[in-house]
């Protein structure tokens, strides 16, 4: 078996640990589902921010929020990978997280993801089992699936491919 997560967590602190985060989806395989983050790439997280909606936008981009001077998008992972929402998009706080560009791959680039559910930090479990993707999920950046513990399912988001703005080799 290999490490929970270890193809897709780059640049881990010296801890090793993960941010999980709780997906607004239902259950997969019968498993809850959780996004997961290097702890290294979560910056913050934020409630009560209010975003200005940008028209004609993709309906993963909710909008942009003003931070810290910066005006970073919105993102709702579940949304990006077109998974239906079980809470109906109901948003908790929001992350921000930190990555690279295909275009800018030297300069930081943040986003804001939406959380409706609790964020937890774990340690990198070594009992994880790969699951098959599909081909569209991995297209649009879905770096792996994992089965954890009895019932979940840990998935692990391309931030850069995200950032990106989804396409590969800008």
């Amino acid at each position: 078996m290999m490490a929970c997560c270890e193809a897709g967590i780059q640049d881990m602190t010296e801890k090793h640990d993960i941010i999980l985060v709780k997906a607004d989806v239902q259950p997969i395989r019968k498993r809850e589902v959780f996004w997961t983050l290097s702890r290294s790439q979560v910056e913050h997280i934020v409630q009560d921010l209010a975003f200005c909606p940008v028209p004609f936008a993709q309906k993963h981009l909710a909008g942009l929020v003003a931070w810290q001077g910066l005006a970073l998008p919105v993102v709702s992972l579940e949304r990006y990978f077109g998974f239906k929402p079980a809470r109906g998009g109901e948003v908790k706080r929001r992350i921000v997280v930190k990555t690279t560009t295909t275009g800018e791959p030297q300069l930081i680039s943040r986003l804001l993801v939406d959380v409706a559910y609790d964020v937890r930090i774990r340690p990198v479990a070594a009992d994880c089992t790969p699951v098959k993707i599909t081909d569209q999920l991995a297209a649009r950046g879905l770096k792996g699936a994992y089965e954890w513990e009895q019932d979940a399912l840990v998935l692990v988001p391309d931030l850069k491919m995200i950032a990106s703005g989804g396409a590969v080799g800008r």
